[in-house]
């Protein structure tokens, strides 16, 4: 059994349009999605997180609603979606995480780990950051490369 990991129900609503605050595009297709995490501990609910938001079709990034949930935002019109959108999904966790691995990439496995650890975040991992998730991968294996292959060449020539 895992000690902890986290199930995520996604179910998608209607269509409809927003003036998007991810890309600029006015009157975008857009549609509403619910997703309802309950992260569990040894077996055991932690409680379930009910998110529901809007989801531009240009440019994928989500924006948080005010709505507490589906059945409440399905209530507003299309055209009112605008109003009930109060920000981007856009979590810090991950900006953290890349500036942590832009200093620890010299470090093998910690750079590494924490690499792997980002994967799970991509979505929300935009411009600039979107730059250096990339760029940061490859000084990131080149370090473990380099580690395993002198941990390598020193076991077999060592002393």
């Amino acid at each position: 059994m895992r000690k902890l990991y986290e199930k995520v129900e996604t179910i998608e609503g209607p269509a409809g349009w927003i003036d998007c605050l991810g890309c600029g595009s006015r009157s975008a297709p857009a549609h509403v999605r619910q997703r309802l995490r309950t992260p569990y501990y040894f077996g055991i609910s932690l409680g379930t997180d009910n998110e529901v938001l809007v989801v531009c079709d240009v440019c994928k990034s989500e924006h948080l609603t005010r709505a507490k949930s589906f059945q409440a935002f399905m209530e507003y019109r299309p055209d009112d979606w605008n109003a009930q959108i109060t920000k981007l999904n856009s979590p810090s966790f991950p900006k953290i995480l890349i500036a942590l691995v832009l200093l620890v990439w010299w470090c093998p496995l910690l750079g590494l780990l924490i690499y792997l650890q980002l994967r799970s975040y991509r979505q929300y991992i935009r411009g600039k950051w979107r730059m250096l998730y990339g760029l940061m991968m490859w000084p990131t294996v080149v370090a473990n490369f380099c580690w395993i292959a002198f941990g390598v060449y020193d076991a077999m020539h060592g002393q």
